[in-house]
């Protein structure tokens, strides 16, 4: 059974559309649907394009609805999300579907539905999703309609990279630290480069010290 770690890593890898600059919201939408789905008990191995799902996905869509003129087609993400490893889009037969207009149903892998209905593991799903893939003022929307408390600044940031939070805080000022030592190193060979044009013995022991 896979780790709570693989399906995050497999939620914050999706291949969205970003040729309008931010990246598509549709298949994240369509995750933020499917997390309702395991909240309310209503998750099973096969999930059908219902008019039903269809809905929770429309509802999402109007806070984002002003990135795009027209209406999303569901087929497209619901069909795609199969490329990204997530499910299996099939046909009414139940064999993998070729193509969007095809496509009629998913087949979940048992581990996602476990995942998804342990609800430390549902929060952290729907916080990745919101922090990575959406505008600030459409994250404020998406967590007051989900019913989360919205986060700092600084924890959506943590969570856009899958870090903990105080893992991100190392990492800033990791880089923080590097970036005076490299300014401090700087200016120590800037001083040592104009004791050599002096011919002071600053220059000499320089010179000594590194064996050249």
């Amino acid at each position: 059974m896979n780790r709570p770690d693989y399906w995050l890593g497999k939620f914050s890898k999706l291949r969205v559309d970003r040729a309008r600059g931010d990246p598509a919201p549709h298949k994240p939408l369509l995750l933020l649907a499917l997390c309702d789905l395991a909240e309310s008990g209503d998750l099973r191995n096969v999930l059908p394009l219902s008019p039903e799902f269809a809905f929770r996905f429309y509802t999402y869509w109007n806070i984002v609805a002003g990135r795009r003129a027209q209406r999303p087609d569901i087929r497209l993400p619901f069909h795609h999300l199969s490329g990204d490893g997530i499910w299996s889009a099939l046909d009414d037969r139940g064999e993998l579907s070729p193509d969007k207009k095809l496509t009629k149903c998913a087949r979940l892998p048992s581990d996602l539905i476990g995942f998804l209905e342990d609800p430390a593991n549902r929060d952290k799903a729907r916080h990745l999703l919101i922090a990575k893939y959406f505008r600030p003022s459409e994250q404020i929307a998406l967590y007051e309609m989900i019913g989360l408390p919205v986060p700092s600044r600084q924890e959506i940031e943590a969570n856009a990279a899958s870090l903990p939070l105080c893992r991100l805080q190392l990492q800033h000022w990791t880089r923080i630290i590097y970036s005076k030592a490299t300014m401090a190193d700087d200016c120590r060979w800037s001083l040592l480069s104009v004791s050599e044009k002096n011919g002071s013995p600053e220059s000499n022991s320089r010179h000594d010290g590194y064996g050249e």
